[in-house]
Parts: C-alpha cells; structure tokens; sequence
C-alpha cells in the first residue's frame, strides 16, 4: 500500500508524497521510499 500526504492550492499549484509499503508473508514492514535528486 502507499502513503501519499500532500497539500493542494486550488489554481495555484500541489505537492504529494509517496512512501510505498510492503508487507512480507512473516510480517516484516518495508517502507520503500528513495530519493532522487533533481
């Protein structure tokens, strides 16, 4: 599943992020988040 929090102006402009999160048959969280330099 993903988390996606963001902020929105309406007419102006929005952000979201996103973490994405996997969960292992043993239960095991892996939050799969990267950063790319841009």
């Amino acid at each position: 599943f993903t988390i996606e929090p963001g902020i929105y102006l309406p007419g102006r402009f929005g952000v979201r992020l996103e973490s994405d999160v996997a969960i292992g048959l043993n239960g095991e969280v892996n939050v799969l988040d990267m950063y790319w330099p841009y």
